[in-house]
């Protein structure tokens, strides 16, 4: 019987990754599966997930108790990066509450009109929670209705996750020849264009976001794991895997351009330019095809920028304005509440 064989080598924590999804769900018989992970360079000891490790650990049966005893992990609300307007915030999880269908940053924009209101960041209980303490406890996050990643040791976190591959098939080799693969997997960071062509698939190596390379790491397993391909004849999957890879990587794109653009509104992005366009003229945020970011993250770049609605939802205008800016008052806090409730829980 043939051997499908398929070699992934690159940094250690990229390399375990990988190959925890690839050993669960790709591995089997007649399918073999060899991870060379390298030392880390650099000084980075932690690493971030975003709000999808819980259903990429909990397909690897790897519980949140187990991420905190063996990593180290603790919750995190919301990442941070920079703009040249400074510090820019982005949550997991959306801004106030929506009402009848109608995003709260629509509320929020009417009632700033008839009275100034708190800036919009502090009707985020996502940001809230990620400001109040680093060390939310596990227990509490049941009774919220927030998304989390995690924040690991990067160290603790690869070993883990590459005695769970060993546990479902995977070998751990330092060096492996290629002519003897049918697949080699690149997991190096580099500026090279991901995608998969002949048998070597390139994984992308974006970092300036945190989150974003593990999501990175996570979505390029899966997206191969989805083809199901036979190495042997494997064309159409290649083209189809390096076209969506591509996609991903203008939606990142994207959203760096909108973070470090001098003036983002000129872009010669077109979809950048229409997220912009239609959230300039209306507040909405289309969505394209390969997002990476979620809506509120959009919401808080774009407002870290300083870009603005011209007008808000007609539908934003149901509400009685006496009762609309006590729902707002109260809103603003029950967040400062909550969030001190979930730090001391």
């Amino acid at each position: 019987m043939s051997v499908e064989r398929i070699h992934v080598f690159g940094p250690v924590h990229r390399v375990a990754i990988v190959g925890a999804i690839l050993a669960k769900r790709w591995a089997r018989e007649g399918r073999e599966l060899v991870l060379s992970p390298s030392p880390e360079e650099g000084q980075e000891t932690s690493l971030i997930t975003r709000p999808d490790q819980r259903v990429v650990h909990a397909e690897l049966g790897l519980s949140l108790d187990d991420l905190a005893q063996h990593a180290g992990a603790t919750p995190i609300f919301a990442v941070h990066t920079n703009s040249p307007d400074g510090r820019v915030s982005l949550p997991y999880s959306p801004f106030g509450m929506p009402r009848s269908g109608i995003e709260f940053h629509q509320f929020w924009q009417r009632a700033n009109t008839h009275q100034k209101q708190p800036d919009l960041n502090e009707f985020s209980l996502a940001l809230a929670m990620s400001n109040a303490s680093d060390q939310v406890r596990f227990a509490a996050l049941g009774k919220l209705p927030l998304q989390f990643g995690l924040k690991l040791d990067r160290g603790r976190y690869s070993h883990l996750l590459l005695g769970n591959a060993q546990a479902n098939g995977a070998q751990i080799v330092q060096d492996v020849t290629e002519t003897l693969t049918d697949l080699s997997i690149d997991c190096r960071i580099s500026q090279n264009v991901p995608g998969w062509e002949g048998r070597v698939l390139q994984i992308a190596g974006d970092r300036d976001i945190p989150g974003l390379e593990w999501q990175v790491c996570v979505n390029a397993a899966r997206r191969f794991v989805a083809l199901s391909p036979n190495l042997n004849d494997s064309e159409n999957e290649q083209r189809e895997f390096t076209r969506l890879a591509v996609g991903e990587q203008d939606r990142i794109a994207d959203m760096r351009a909108l973070l470090n653009g001098a003036r983002p509104g000129n872009t010669n992005r077109p979809d950048l330019k229409r997220k912009i366009d239609v959230f300039t003229a209306c507040g909405r945020i289309p969505t394209e095809d390969f997002e990476v970011f979620s809506q509120p993250e959009w919401l808080a770049a774009l407002w870290a920028r300083g870009i603005r609605p011209k007008r808000y939802d007609r539908m934003a205008k149901a509400m009685p304005e006496n009762a609309l800016l006590a729902w707002l008052a109260s809103m603003h806090g029950e967040i400062a509440k909550i969030a001190q409730q979930g730090q001391a829980a």
